[in-house]
C-alpha cells in the first residue's frame, strides 16, 4: 500500500486498495448507505458506511444481495452450532469390564468391584432386594 493512500481509498467491505484509475468503484451515496448498512445488521457485522464512501462496485452488489447475505448467515450459523457428544465419540463402555451405574473398571480377577456413587441409588437397590427376599423370589 502506497503512503498516499486514504482511510477512504480502500474498500471498507474487502479491506483492498481501491485504484481510481480503474473503473471499478463507485462512490456511496445515501440510498446505497441505507442499502449496505441493513445488510450489516442482516450479517450481524460491524460495517459502518457514510455517505461519499468509495467501494468496489462487486463488493457493494455481493454484500447487498440477499442470497449472498442468506448464505453467509446460513454459514455463520452452522460453523457456531457445537457438535454433540456421544457415548461413541468418548471413551466407550465396555459392558464386559465396566460397571453399568458409574462406568468404572471392574477387575473381577482380583475381587475388586465398583461402589455405587450415591446414597439414594445404594437405598434403592438395598430396598429392591430386601423387597425380592421377602417375596421369596431368591433362591
Amino acid at each position: 500500500m502506497s503512503a498516499s493512500t486514504s482511510k477512504q481509498d480502500l474498500c471498507l467491505i474487502c479491506k483492498e486498495e481501491i485504484e481510481i484509475s480503474k473503473n471499478n468503484w463507485v462512490a456511496i451515496q445515501w440510498k446505497g448507505v441505507t442499502g449496505i448498512n441493513e445488510a450489516s445488521v442482516k450479517r450481524t457485522d460491524s460495517l459502518d458506511i457514510e455517505a461519499g464512501t468509495k467501494e468496489h462496485k462487486k463488493c457493494r452488489q455481493h454484500y447487498t444481495n440477499d442470497k449472498s447475505i442468506k448464505s453467509y448467515v446460513a454459514k455463520q450459523s452452522s460453523s457456531s452450532v457445537q457438535k454433540r457428544n456421544t457415548r461413541q465419540s468418548s471413551a466407550g463402555f465396555e459392558s464386559h469390564t465396566d460397571c453399568i451405574l458409574c462406568g468404572c473398571k471392574v477387575e473381577l480377577d482380583k475381587g475388586h468391584f465398583s461402589c455405587l456413587r450415591t446414597d439414594q441409588c445404594v437405598k434403592t437397590i438395598k430396598r429392591s432386594v430386601i423387597l425380592v427376599q421377602m417375596s421369596g423370589d431368591l433362591p
